[in-house]
């Protein structure tokens, strides 16, 4: 039992990540700190460091809300299983990770509310 759990743990922090590169390979050219970069006003690191605490807290204050949105509300009467919810994130890190080669933006809320 502790091995599946942690397995799986493993596998959905690795699934977690490779949608975070996604999402930050796709989001890259609309970031906010675009112009005061390229104005030279913010260093790179700077405003890379600035956008990672930021989506940080984000994500910390406001996960458990998109959490229960889409684990609940989005579809009522469902529970998903932890292997259903790291196939739809998978799924949806595919599918934004092909648009960003392709050149195709698309929208990562989109891509998992489906």
């Amino acid at each position: 039992m502790v091995v599946v759990t942690t397995l799986t743990f493993l596998v959905a922090g690795v699934a977690s990540l490779f949608m975070a590169w996604s999402i930050g390979a796709g989001s890259s050219g609309s970031t906010p700190f675009a112009p005061a970069v390229g104005a030279n006003a913010i260093s790179v690191m700077r405003a890379g460091l600035v956008v990672g605490v930021l989506g940080f807290l984000g994500a910390v204050l406001q996960g458990a809300n998109v959490t229960e949105a889409v684990g609940t509300e989005l579809i009522g009467g469902v529970t998903l299983t932890a292997g259903a919810a790291i196939v739809a994130l998978l799924t949806a890190a595919v599918l934004v990770a092909i648009g960003v080669f392709a050149g195709y933006p698309i929208a990562t809320a989109f891509t998992v509310a489906g």
